[in-house]
C-alpha cells in the first residue's frame, strides 16, 4: 500500500504516513446488494419446504366446515327472498304492474343465493389441496347500505404466473396475509381456508 501524498509503501494497517506524516485514507467497503431470487427458485423453495410436505401429505388439513360467514349469507338471502316475494303478491294486489320491482328484487336473490349454494357445495365436496403461492395482493371492499360491512380478499400468484382472487372469509386469516410472503395455499373448493408461510 502507499501514500497518497509521497507515494512511500506504508503498512495497510497504518493510520499515519510514516515517512510524511500524511493521514492514510481509506476507501469505504463497498456494500453488495443481497442478490434478488428468481419466481423459479422461490417455488423450488416452497415445494421443498417442510410446510409443503407435511400440507401434502395430508398432516393438518383435519375436515372443516364451511365459514360461518357463507352460511349466514345464504340464511339472510333467503330471508330477503321471502320477504321480497311477500311483497311481490300484496303489490300485484294492490299495485298492479308495480309488483315487477320486489319481483325483481326476488329473482336478484335467488341468483344471489344459488351462488352461495355453490360454493357451499363446492367446499364441501371438494379436498383440501395445497398449492404454492405468493400472495401478489389484498384488499378491503366496503359494502353494505351504509358502506360498514367489510369484505376482504387476496389475490395469489401461482408457479405458472396465473393470479387468482379469493373472498377470504375469516378475518383472521386475512390478517395473517401479507403482500409478497411466499408459502403453501390452502383452499377447498372455491375458498381459501389457509396459508402456510415459508420463511425466504
Amino acid at each position: 500500500m502507499k501514500c497518497d501524498s509521497c507515494s512511500a509503501d506504508i503498512s495497510p494497517d497504518s493510520l499515519r504516513c510514516a515517512f510524511c506524516g500524511s493521514h492514510v485514507h481509506r476507501a469505504a467497503p463497498v456494500a453488495h446488494a443481497p442478490k434478488s431470487r428468481s419466481r423459479s427458485d422461490i417455488f423450488a423453495q416452497i415445494k421443498s419446504s417442510p410446510q409443503f410436505q407435511a400440507a401434502a401429505l395430508g398432516q393438518g388439513l383435519e375436515p372443516q366446515s364451511a365459514p360461518f360467514a357463507l352460511y349466514a349469507q345464504a340464511g339472510f338471502l333467503t330471508l330477503f327472498i321471502g320477504v321480497t316475494i311477500f311483497m311481490t303478491i300484496v303489490f300485484a294486489l294492490m299495485a298492479g304492474p308495480m309488483c315487477i320491482v320486489p319481483l325483481g328484487m326476488a329473482l336478484f336473490g335467488c341468483f344471489m343465493l344459488a351462488k352461495s349454494g355453490s360454493t357451499i357445495h363446492s367446499f364441501a365436496t371438494s379436498p383440501a389441496t395445497p398449492i404454492p403461492a405468493i400472495v401478489a395482493t389484498k384488499r378491503v371492499e366496503m359494502r353494505g347500505k351504509n358502506g360498514n360491512m367489510a369484505c376482504y380478499f387476496a389475490t395469489f400468484e401461482y408457479e405458472s404466473g396465473d393470479r387468482e382472487e379469493f373472498p377470504i372469509w375469516e378475518r383472521k386469516l386475512f390478517g395473517q396475509l401479507a403482500e409478497d410472503d411466499a408459502g403453501v395455499l390452502i383452499r377447498r373448493g372455491e375458498i381459501a381456508v389457509g396459508f402456510r408461510r415459508v420463511p425466504r
